[in-house]
C-alpha cells in the first residue's frame, strides 16, 4: 500500500473498524435474539441487548467518522471526493452525508438504531421477535 504525505489514513481505518464492529454486533444481536425466541433462556436477550448497544455505538461512530471526513474535506476518500468540494457552504456539506448510497445506508441504519433502542426500552413482551427483525435489517443495511 502506498501512502502519500498529508494523507489522513487513520480516520479511514477507524471507519473500517467501526463498520466491521457494527456488522458483527448486529449479527450477534440477531443470533442471540433468535436463540432467545426459540429457547426462552434469559441469558440470550441480555447478550442481544449488549450486542445491539455495541452495534448502536459503532454505527454512531461510523456516522461521526464520515462527518469528520466531509467537514475536513479529506478528498483522498472517494465518498468525500464525489460529494463535497472546497466551495460548498456548510449546510451542503452536511447534506452531502446522505447524498450518496453509502451515506444513505448509514443514515437509514442510524434511524433504524434509534427505533431499535426505543423497542429495547418499550417492547418487553415482544422484544425477542422485534429485535430479531431489527437486527437482521441492520445486518442487511451494513
Amino acid at each position: 500500500m502506498i501512502e502519500y504525505l498529508g494523507e489522513h489514513t487513520l480516520i479511514g481505518r477507524l471507519g473500517e473498524v467501526f463498520v466491521s464492529t457494527s456488522f458483527a454486533a448486529a449479527f450477534l444481536a440477531a443470533i442471540s435474539y433468535l436463540i432467545a425466541q426459540r429457547t426462552k433462556n434469559e441469558a440470550y436477550p441480555r447478550m442481544g441487548r449488549a450486542a445491539f448497544w455495541l452495534h448502536s455505538a459503532a454505527l454512531v461512530a461510523t456516522a461521526v467518522t464520515l462527518f469528520v471526513m466531509l467537514f475536513n474535506k479529506y478528498f483522498e476518500y472517494d465518498y468525500v471526493w464525489k460529494h463535497a468540494n472546497r466551495d460548498m457552504p456548510l449546510r451542503y456539506i452536511f447534506s452531502g452525508f446522505w447524498e450518496g448510497q453509502e451515506g444513505s445506508f448509514i443514515l437509514w441504519s442510524f434511524w433504524n438504531v434509534v427505533l431499535g433502542n426505543i423497542l429495547l426500552l418499550t417492547a418487553r413482551k415482544f422484544e425477542n421477535l422485534a429485535m430479531v427483525v431489527v437486527s437482521v435489517f441492520q445486518m442487511l443495511l451494513g
